[in-house]
């Protein structure tokens, strides 16, 4: 199996871009029709797909008011729904309780950012390097036999580096997402060597900067983090926050392209931001 058997994924956001659905149904909650024709929560497909990789211990980051609404999700369901359910449901059931079983919740007690809230793992994962998704996204591969997770996995076997997963990017989504410049490793051209990201640039500084043959590539979801990627987390943790402003993530991967390799993958697949609802219809239409 891979190196990597930890993972991170955060799911302590408000989702106020898709209110009022949010007041009752948490994002990471979002119902989705997976390949197997179940409906499920989009955490039960994330988590499924770092299992099936061997992911053996999951670090969700959560409110504190939200932590026993996971919890529960993940139990046995009671006696009297069991009987209910058909023998392939029952069996589906007990494999979400064994998924339960490799979670380990953290509490994120302040909204300080996503930085800080990837952060709060840190202590949990004893240096080694982690995979981090996001709670709120949806990964599609488009190779049937090698999910987004493990395509990711797989790279990192080979160069034990800090990666970002990336994803062409067109004009109209340069705003919402971190882009990046660097320099191909093959001849594929589907691996980078990072020199430059870019948390949500303008059209005039990205035409000027950041294009590679012509194209823009950005965060399609997925990281893995090293030590060296925490150690700049830390340093930039450890100073107080601007009045309005947030911990983030890219900040650390800016300083770390600044210091260290860090490589981009670009993923054989699609990501949907299940927070965004122009995404989240486009999910429910074509996924």
């Amino acid at each position: 199996m891979h190196k990597i058997k930890k993972a991170i994924i955060p799911v302590a956001g408000l989702a106020t871009r898709m209110y009022p659905i949010s007041k009752a149904v948490k994002k990471a909650l979002l119902p989705v029709c997976d390949i197997d024709g179940r409906i499920k929560p989009l955490i039960f497909k994330l988590l499924e797909e770092l299992v099936v990789s061997g992911i053996e211990e999951i670090f969700l980051i959560v409110n504190d008011y939200d932590k026993e609404v996971y919890k529960k999700i993940f139990e046995q369901s009671s006696s009297s729904v069991l009987a209910k359910l058909s023998s392939d449901d029952k069996e589906y059931d007990k494999n979400l309780k064994i998924i339960g079983d490799k979670i380990t919740y953290i509490v994120q007690n302040e909204a300080l950012g996503f930085g800080h809230a990837v952060y709060l793992a840190r202590d949990y994962i004893n240096k080694e390097p982690v995979i981090l998704l996001l709670g709120d996204t949806l990964y599609k591969s488009l190779n049937n036999s090698i999910s987004c997770v493990e395509q990711l996995l797989q790279y990192f076997d080979d160069v034990e580096t800090t990666i970002i997963a990336l994803k062409e990017l067109k004009e109209d989504e340069l705003k919402y997402y971190g882009t990046v410049q660097g320099k191909w490793i093959n001849d594929e051209k589907n691996k980078l060597i990072l020199s430059k990201i870019v948390e949500k640039p303008n059209i005039e500084y990205a035409k000027k900067n950041l294009l590679i043959d012509n194209k823009f590539y950005g965060n399609f979801g997925e990281f893995i983090l090293t030590e060296e990627l925490f150690v700049e987390l830390e340093n930039i943790i450890s100073k107080p926050l601007i009045k309005g402003t947030e911990y983030q993530l890219m900040d650390a991967f800016d300083n770390l392209i600044n210091k260290s390799r860090v490589d981009g993958l670009i993923i054989d697949g699609n990501s949907y931001d299940m927070g965004n609802i122009a995404a989240y219809k486009d999910v429910l239409r074509n996924y």
